[in-house]
């Protein structure tokens, strides 16, 4: 995916996330219901492990 210039990102919670958690340019874990290895593995946590907040902490991101 780099290589064809998109940036890759990845959300998930599970040991089956972990290695794209990892090698993602950005990644975000769900941190209530998540494995210890995607959450170790990701860059952000969402603790509440609530989607509708993932909005909020982009739109918070991009701002400047």
């Amino acid at each position: 995916m780099r290589s064809a210039g998109s940036i890759p990102r990845w959300w998930g919670d599970d040991v089956n996330d972990a290695l794209s958690l990892r090698s993602a340019y950005a990644s975000i874990a769900m941190g209530g219901i998540g494995s210890d290895i995607a959450v170790e593995s990701a860059d952000a946590v969402l603790v509440h492990d609530e989607l509708r907040l993932l909005r909020a902490l982009l739109s918070l991101s991009l701002s400047r």
